[in-house]
């Protein structure tokens, strides 16, 4: 063994003891686990120096990375329409962003770095391409592992399915990527997938362990279709290209599909931009609400103070419910626009009820407000 692999396996030990250590008795935070992925970078540059990033498929691998990227988020979205969704436990102020983003932004791009640094470095002999792949699960668990108990021999089997099985297959992919594509494309894939999370006031309800077969499963069928691109070598800059357009085109497709469906109101839950100030300070013009429609049987779900979204006078309407009676067997409501100074003159019956509002995205329906402006060639005049 060369002294550089000799330096290069003293490096990747360490790292691994190191991570073992934390998971079985520190579990440190974020931060504190960028900047020892931060030294052990400047150590591994140090004693085997840096290769530049000049992969013959960067621009290709960073091309698909966008374009797989997108589509997941996109079906785990569309996928919220079945299953419904939550709120996100995430802050969303500018505090809370920094606090959540700028940590899991170092972690990203640290290891990414210094998984090239492995990947180049060792990527002769399989015994390095093996302790890379075991590294970088074990820096995969640490990074998530705060959130579970350790001491409690049912999360630790939670963990291990929802933490530790799906990034098997996600380093598996990863380090192949590095290999064929270099650092961007792992960087811009881990970004897109990964910090959704924190800047989208909703999450899909999803069974979580549904969700970790979901991401244990995606990677490999990336992992596949990426050797399918790049099986003829002689071929691969072309035909990377040529697949890459066709993906892309497939993806527009599924994105624009996926805006109709969730604006036609077909399915369970689908999304409706507020067109009007009353309902301020709740719901402001362009802010886009998550309308669960209801059936008969869920009408119990209405109180005092919920939003409802009717029909009434061929307009959909978003208010909340005032008061509520019956007559002849039949539930009625009385609605308000919270910044209204009188309730409506109309009373809800059962027949003009679409459903209630679930969640709200402040201010993304903007452009569909914009655009309906620009075509009737004037401003609407919101009701208040």
């Amino acid at each position: 063994m060369k002294s550089s692999e000799k330096k290069l396996l003293f490096i990747e030990v360490f790292m691994i003891i190191m991570l073992i250590i934390n998971l079985l008795f520190l579990q440190t935070n974020s931060y504190i686990l960028s900047i020892f992925i931060i030294v052990m970078f400047f150590v591994s540059v140090f004693l085997l120096g840096y290769e530049s990033d000049r992969h013959r498929f960067k621009k290709d691998g960073i091309l698909l990375s966008i374009i797989f990227a997108l589509i997941y988020e996109i079906f785990i979205y569309l996928s919220g329409l079945y299953v419904g969704f939550l709120r996100s436990g995430y802050s969303l102020t500018l505090y809370g962003l920094i606090q959540n983003v700028i940590p899991f932004l170092l972690i990203v791009v640290t290891s990414e770095i210094l998984r090239y640094e492995f990947v180049t470095k060792g990527e002769k002999k399989k015994l390095f391409y093996f302790l890379t792949l075991i590294l970088f699960i074990l820096l995969d668990i640490s990074a998530n592992i705060y959130i579970y108990d350790l001491n409690v021999g049912r999360v630790i089997v939670e963990a291990i399915c929802v933490v530790a099985i799906p990034s098997i297959t996600k380093n598996l992919l990863l380090t192949y990527w590095m290999r064929r594509f270099g650092v961007l494309a792992n960087i811009i894939y881990l970004s897109i997938t990964s910090i959704a999370v924190f800047i989208i006031p909703i999450i899909p309800d999803f069974n979580k362990y549904l969700q970790a077969v979901i991401a244990f499963l995606y990677p490999v069928i990336l992992f596949f279709i990426t050797r399918k691109i790049l099986k003829d070598e002689t071929k691969t800059s072309k035909l990377a290209s040529k697949t890459a357009t066709r993906i892309l085109g497939i993806a527009t497709f599924i994105f624009t599909a996926t805006l109709v469906v969730l604006t036609s109101g077909i399915f369970k839950y689908y999304f409706l931009t507020i067109g009007s100030g009353s309902m301020q300070k709740e719901l402001y013009v362009g802010d886009v609400v998550i309308v669960k429609k209801l059936n008969k049987s869920e009408l119990k779900e209405i109180e005092v103070g919920t939003i409802l979204v009717f029909k009434m006078q061929n307009k959909i309407i978003v208010h909340r419910v005032v008061e509520i009676n019956k007559e002849d067997g039949n539930l009625i409501f009385r609605t308000k626009g919270d910044n209204n100074k009188e309730n409506d003159k109309w009373v809800v019956t059962e027949n003009n009820l679409i459903g209630l509002t679930k969640y709200k995205i402040p201010l993304i329906g903007l452009p569909s407000i914009w655009l309906y402006e620009f075509v009737e060639g004037s401003k609407l005049k919101w009701k208040r």
